[in-house]
């Protein structure tokens, strides 16, 4: 039943203990993240990565979270777009992208859009893509996560507890 479900995915989100917080104080938003995450800002302090692995060394999850201002005002679902056509073109991946996927939205006076894909890259490996796009006044935001599609249960339901945690300070 589909009461059920929702139920279920619900307890699952409140599983989730994101017990870190990044803040960036230059465009005035933060996201939580999970204990033993690595997080590195970037040297332009315009946002950050946090990153989790596996057995020490395989990259589980990488989330960038970057703030630019926005000059040429366009869209968050033109920027997903943009986008999956930087990585099918730079990093060499065919990407599968399902058209119903794509949300727009709107909180705290802000546009959304958030869209999720899985790809292939030239070398082989097969990944998973979560990306939200952020528009609010003359600032851009952009929240990315790249992690294999073997860790599709485990690590999705952490990024979408990430995603649900960003907040814009202004």
């Amino acid at each position: 039943m589909a009461g059920e479900e929702e139920k279920e995915e619900e307890e699952d989100e409140e599983c989730v203990e994101l017990g870190q917080e990044y803040t960036n104080p230059l465009f005035g938003f933060s996201i939580s993240y999970p204990d033993g995450w690595d997080l590195e800002e970037t040297e332009d302090g315009k946002g950050c990565t946090i990153r989790s692995t596996l057995d020490g060394d395989v990259m589980l999850v990488a989330v960038s979270v970057l703030g630019e201002y926005n000059l040429d005002e366009a869209k968050p679902e033109e920027l997903v777009d943009e986008y999956a056509d930087t990585v099918e073109s730079i990093v060499g991946s065919t990407i599968e992208r399902d058209p119903f996927t794509l949300t727009l939205g709107t909180f705290d006076g802000a546009e959304y859009a958030i869209d999720y894909w899985s790809s292939e890259s030239d070398l082989g490996a097969y990944l998973y893509d979560d990306v939200m796009f952020v528009a609010k006044g003359d600032k851009l935001y952009g929240l990315l996560a790249t992690y294999p599609v073997e860790f599709v249960d485990v690590v999705d339901p952490i990024v979408s507890a990430m995603i649900d945690s960003f907040k814009l300070l202004e």
